[in-house]
């Protein structure tokens, strides 16, 4: 994805959206299109909403891959993915997409007291299958903690989120 469909989305989507949502829907696409084909497949469209704290079936993804892929070719641009995130915000009733990253830290603080800590992390990604190391889920802490305390603030989630 490039600069260029950044602006053509901005010329389209400008309208409707403020531009630090445009901004938003931007870093976010970069940040789930992990093959950098500039184009979101359907397992990352499953990542994207089960990591938000959405729990997604494939069939859920594909009817919404279905809605979204307006041109057919079985994956998601960057300006149908603002018109998906568009439409997923109206229908939310205007939720930003800081709503969406802060409802998504609280799927992974579920005592709400602002940190991730290595316990929360470890039970979360249990029940989603994943059976890290200890040494693996510390390793995950250690790389997003901002200020070395082994817990893993708003900040710094957001931070990687918008990485």
């Amino acid at each position: 994805m490039t600069e260029r469909d950044f602006q053509k989305a901005k010329a389209i989507y400008l309208q409707k959206i403020d531009i630090d949502t445009l901004s938003d829907y931007f870093e976010y696409f970069q940040s789930v299109d992990s093959d950098r084909s500039g184009n979101i497949s359907i397992d990352e469209l499953e990542v994207l909403f089960n990591t938000i704290g959405m729990n997604m079936t494939r069939w859920d993804a594909q009817m919404m891959m279905n809605d979204a892929d307006k041109d057919g070719d079985g994956e998601i641009t960057f300006l149908e993915f603002c018109g998906m995130m568009y439409r997923k915000q109206q229908e939310s009733g205007n939720d930003t997409f800081e709503d969406a990253l802060r409802e998504a830290f609280r799927v992974f603080d579920p005592d709400d007291d602002g940190y991730i800590t290595f316990i929360e992390l470890k039970q979360l990604l249990q029940r989603l299958g994943d059976n890290l190391s200890d040494e693996e889920i510390n390793e995950m802490i250690d790389d997003v903690d901002g200020d070395d305390d082994g817990r893993v603030t708003w900040k710094d989630f957001r931070a990687l989120m918008m990485e």
